[in-house]
Protein backbone atom coordinates (compact mmCIF):
# COMPACT_ATOMS: atom_id res chain seq x y z
CA UNK A 1 0.00 0.00 0.00
CA UNK A 2 1.40 3.44 -0.92
CA UNK A 3 1.11 6.23 1.60
CA UNK A 4 1.93 9.98 0.27
CA UNK A 5 2.98 12.14 2.92
CA UNK A 6 4.17 15.47 2.61
CA UNK A 7 5.63 13.92 -1.08
CA UNK A 8 7.56 11.50 0.85
CA UNK A 9 6.51 7.83 -0.22
CA UNK A 10 6.48 5.11 2.04
CA UNK A 11 5.94 1.46 1.23
CA UNK A 12 3.87 0.21 3.85
CA UNK A 13 4.34 -3.41 2.53
CA UNK A 14 7.55 -3.35 1.39
CA UNK A 15 9.52 -6.32 -0.23
CA UNK A 16 12.69 -7.16 0.54
CA UNK A 17 15.30 -8.66 -1.60
CA UNK A 18 18.43 -10.70 0.24
CA UNK A 19 21.99 -11.05 -0.98
CA UNK A 20 23.98 -13.47 0.64
CA UNK A 21 27.93 -12.76 0.45
CA UNK A 22 31.40 -11.83 1.41
CA UNK A 23 32.19 -8.18 1.38
CA UNK A 24 34.89 -7.55 -0.71
CA UNK A 25 35.49 -4.00 0.03
CA UNK A 26 34.02 -0.77 1.90
CA UNK A 27 34.55 2.73 0.58
CA UNK A 28 33.33 6.33 1.80
CA UNK A 29 31.65 7.94 -0.91
CA UNK A 30 29.70 10.02 -2.07
CA UNK A 31 26.01 10.47 -3.75
CA UNK A 32 24.76 12.91 -6.54
CA UNK A 33 27.08 15.86 -5.98
CA UNK A 34 27.64 15.74 -2.52
CA UNK A 35 31.12 15.80 -0.97
CA UNK A 36 32.90 12.23 0.45
CA UNK A 37 31.67 12.90 4.28
CA UNK A 38 32.08 8.93 5.66
CA UNK A 39 28.31 9.01 6.08
CA UNK A 40 27.55 6.98 3.37
CA UNK A 41 29.88 3.58 2.43
CA UNK A 42 30.15 1.67 -0.70
CA UNK A 43 30.32 -1.81 -0.13
CA UNK A 44 30.96 -4.18 -2.65
CA UNK A 45 29.78 -7.84 -1.89
CA UNK A 46 31.20 -11.30 -3.62
CA UNK A 47 27.75 -13.20 -3.99
CA UNK A 48 27.88 -17.09 -3.25
CA UNK A 49 27.60 -17.64 -6.89
CA UNK A 50 30.68 -14.85 -7.09
CA UNK A 51 28.94 -12.29 -8.66
CA UNK A 52 29.77 -8.86 -7.27
CA UNK A 53 26.82 -6.74 -6.29
CA UNK A 54 27.22 -3.42 -4.68
CA UNK A 55 25.45 -1.63 -1.74
CA UNK A 56 24.95 1.97 -0.21
CA UNK A 57 25.25 1.68 3.87
CA UNK A 58 24.21 5.15 4.92
CA UNK A 59 22.58 6.44 7.82
CA UNK A 60 19.09 5.11 6.96
CA UNK A 61 20.31 1.21 7.06
CA UNK A 62 20.02 -1.06 10.19
CA UNK A 63 23.19 -3.27 10.83
CA UNK A 64 22.19 -5.79 12.98
CA UNK A 65 23.63 -6.26 16.59
CA UNK A 66 25.52 -2.70 15.56
CA UNK A 67 28.43 -4.46 14.16
CA UNK A 68 30.98 -2.56 12.33
CA UNK A 69 31.31 -4.08 8.87
CA UNK A 70 34.71 -5.15 7.85
CA UNK A 71 36.20 -6.77 4.69
CA UNK A 72 36.02 -10.62 4.60
CA UNK A 73 32.93 -10.38 6.86
CA UNK A 74 30.12 -12.42 5.65
CA UNK A 75 26.69 -10.84 5.73
CA UNK A 76 22.80 -11.00 4.33
CA UNK A 77 21.98 -7.72 2.51
CA UNK A 78 18.66 -6.72 2.38
CA UNK A 79 17.29 -4.23 0.45
CA UNK A 80 14.09 -2.87 -1.08
CA UNK A 81 12.67 -4.59 -4.29
CA UNK A 82 11.75 -2.28 -6.80
CA UNK A 83 12.79 0.72 -4.79
CA UNK A 84 16.60 0.68 -6.64
CA UNK A 85 16.92 3.39 -9.41
CA UNK A 86 20.53 1.64 -10.11
CA UNK A 87 19.36 -2.23 -10.33
CA UNK A 88 20.19 -2.08 -14.56
CA UNK A 89 23.45 -1.46 -14.40
CA UNK A 90 26.39 -4.05 -13.81
CA UNK A 91 27.07 -4.91 -11.61
CA UNK A 92 23.99 -4.03 -9.24
CA UNK A 93 24.14 -1.47 -6.83
CA UNK A 94 21.31 -0.91 -4.24
CA UNK A 95 20.70 0.95 -0.86
CA UNK A 96 21.04 -1.40 1.83
CA UNK A 97 17.77 -1.30 4.17
CA UNK A 98 19.20 -4.24 6.58
CA UNK A 99 22.60 -5.98 7.17
CA UNK A 100 22.98 -8.97 9.46
CA UNK A 101 25.96 -10.19 9.76
CA UNK A 102 25.79 -14.22 9.47
CA UNK A 103 26.57 -16.50 12.48
CA UNK A 104 26.13 -20.54 12.51
CA UNK A 105 22.20 -21.13 13.77
CA UNK A 106 20.91 -17.59 13.22
CA UNK A 107 18.15 -17.05 10.57
CA UNK A 108 17.50 -13.64 9.56
CA UNK A 109 14.14 -12.58 7.49
CA UNK A 110 13.10 -8.79 7.00
CA UNK A 111 9.49 -8.76 5.51
CA UNK A 112 6.04 -7.07 5.83
CA UNK A 113 4.40 -9.15 8.41
CA UNK A 114 0.74 -9.27 8.91
CA UNK A 115 -2.03 -8.69 11.44
CA UNK A 116 -1.17 -12.92 12.30
CA UNK A 117 2.34 -12.38 11.98
CA UNK A 118 3.04 -13.78 9.13
CA UNK A 119 5.55 -12.64 6.67
CA UNK A 120 4.22 -11.43 3.08
CA UNK A 121 5.67 -14.53 1.17
CA UNK A 122 3.33 -16.85 3.49
CA UNK A 123 6.64 -18.81 4.32
CA UNK A 124 7.10 -17.63 8.40
CA UNK A 125 5.09 -16.88 11.02
CA UNK A 126 6.71 -15.72 14.68
CA UNK A 127 5.04 -16.53 17.78
CA UNK A 128 5.98 -14.00 20.51
CA UNK A 129 6.67 -14.85 24.13
CA UNK A 130 7.10 -13.03 26.51
CA UNK A 131 11.08 -11.57 26.97
CA UNK A 132 11.85 -11.47 23.36
CA UNK A 133 13.51 -8.05 22.97
CA UNK A 134 11.37 -5.74 20.39
CA UNK A 135 13.42 -2.60 19.64
CA UNK A 136 13.31 0.01 16.87
CA UNK A 137 16.51 0.12 14.51
CA UNK A 138 17.80 2.77 16.74
CA UNK A 139 18.14 0.13 19.43
CA UNK A 140 15.08 1.72 21.37
CA UNK A 141 12.38 -0.44 23.21
CA UNK A 142 9.61 -0.98 20.93
CA UNK A 143 6.24 -0.45 22.93
CA UNK A 144 3.48 -1.38 20.53
CA UNK A 145 2.22 -4.11 18.21
CA UNK A 146 5.02 -5.16 15.98
CA UNK A 147 1.95 -6.42 13.66
CA UNK A 148 0.89 -5.09 9.75
CA UNK A 149 4.49 -3.56 10.20
CA UNK A 150 7.92 -4.47 7.96
CA UNK A 151 10.06 -6.10 10.55
CA UNK A 152 13.67 -7.73 10.98
CA UNK A 153 13.06 -11.16 12.83
CA UNK A 154 15.62 -13.20 14.33
CA UNK A 155 15.51 -16.64 14.75
CA UNK A 156 17.18 -19.87 15.16
CA UNK A 157 14.96 -22.77 14.51
CA UNK A 158 11.26 -22.82 12.67
CA UNK A 159 9.02 -25.78 12.46
CA UNK A 160 8.23 -27.27 8.93
CA UNK A 161 4.75 -26.48 8.40
CA UNK A 162 3.32 -24.30 6.50
CA UNK A 163 3.81 -21.54 7.07
CA UNK A 164 7.40 -22.26 8.95
CA UNK A 165 6.60 -21.15 12.92
CA UNK A 166 9.51 -19.57 15.16
CA UNK A 167 9.89 -17.96 18.42
CA UNK A 168 12.23 -15.38 17.51
CA UNK A 169 15.50 -14.36 19.58
CA UNK A 170 14.64 -10.32 18.46
CA UNK A 171 12.18 -8.51 16.50
CA UNK A 172 13.50 -5.05 14.77
CA UNK A 173 10.59 -2.83 13.84
CA UNK A 174 11.39 -1.08 11.11
CA UNK A 175 9.73 2.37 11.61
CA UNK A 176 9.62 5.21 8.96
Amino acid sequence: MLINSDSNKFYQRASFRKVEGVIAEIEPTRTGKNKVNGCILFVRVEDTEGNSVNFLVGPGTYVLDFVTLTEGMKCQFFHRDGMSSQSSIYPPQYMAAVVAPMESGRQICVGYFDKSLINQEQSLQIRLESGISMLTTNNQIFIGSPASQNLAVVYETATGSTPAQATPKKVVVLCR
